[in-house]
Formats: structure tokens, sequence, C-alpha cells
């Protein structure tokens, strides 16, 4: 799932060659979606979580979309029901419609005459501290997510987890966290 404002077949061209080759030699399933203009549309600034969120959980089954719409939508009311509930009506009409802004995406046989060349973040030669931090870092936005899906398997009621796991895991985010700074 690609989040750009960009047309699909202009922002599949931008991407670079080894990522389209990568994409072609899977098969892969290409998703684009515009959630910065749905939000907009909705009146909802450049808020778009529930747009990526929601539509991570159509493509991916983590969780049963529709529980994940209806957990959202009462995470909404109780966070926003203080603003007023035009507030809570244009995010939940983000949560009705983010999958109407995605699209799959036809991959095409060849890559674009226009991708550029890969840059990667960092080199082979790059200084220790920098490779070391960017290193840790990864590990700590990999926890992250390993979190978020725990969690919301939780709010879910999808799995056979306790009160434990959650505290473990818990530890040893905060241990990832405090070794990354």
């Amino acid at each position: 799932m690609i989040n750009t404002s960009m047309a699909p077949d202009v922002a599949f061209a931008n991407l670079p060659r080894e990522t389209q080759e990568h994409l072609m030699r899977l098969r892969a399933n290409v998703y684009f979606l515009d959630a910065n203009s749905a939000a907009a549309k909705l009146g909802l600034g450049n808020r778009i979580n529930t747009f990526i969120m929601l539509n991570f959980f159509n493509l991916t089954q983590v969780i049963d979309p529709k529980v994940a719409a209806e957990s959202a939508k009462a995470a909404i009311e109780k966070t926003y029901k203080k603003k007023g509930m035009d507030v809570v009506q244009a995010n939940w009409a983000a949560v009705d419609t983010a999958a109407d802004y995605l699209h799959r995406y036809e991959i095409p046989s060849s890559v674009s005459q226009f991708a550029p060349d890969f840059v990667p973040a960092m080199t082979a030669d790059a200084p220790n501290i920098i490779a070391a931090t960017l290193g840790e870092w990864q590990r700590v936005v990999a926890m992250l997510y390993l979190y978020l899906v725990f969690v919301l398997m939780v709010i879910s009621g999808q799995g056979n987890i306790r009160l434990e796991h959650l505290n473990m895991k818990s530890v040893q985010l905060r241990n990832a966290s405090q070794n990354a700074i």
C-alpha cells in the first residue's frame, strides 16, 4: 500500500528501478491510496492515520476488518466526543469510506524508463555511530509495529492472549527504546 497524491502510473514509474523490479519479480499486489485528499475531503486536515490503519486491516486481514472498524469507531467516539459530534462523525466517515480510496494497481511488465536509480539511505562506509543508530532505530520501529499488532489483537479479542504477554512486550519495548537513545 503506497500513500501518494500522484496518479498510480506516475507514482509507480517514479519508484526506484530496483523496487519496481522486485515488485515485478514477486508479482506483488500493489495498492495506491490518496489518504491526504480523502482526509481533506472529510475536513480532517492532514490526519490520515484512520485511512492507513483501516486499509492495512482490509488488506492484511490480521484483524477482521469489521472488528477493526467497530473498535476504531468506539475509540474515535471516546477520544473526540469532547470536541463535538461533528468531529466524531467526520472521523467515522473516514472509517466507513477508507476502502473507497484504496485502488489495486496492475504492475506493468517492464520497468519504467523514468525509474530513478536507488540511492540507499546508508552506505557501507557510513560512520559506525550512524550505522548503529539507524540499525537500532529499525529494531525499535519493528518492535513498535509488533506491539501495535499485539495490542490491536487484544482490543479485538482475537487470539489467546494473557495480560502477562502484554506486560512482557511493554518491558521489551521500553528496553529497546532506552537502548536507542
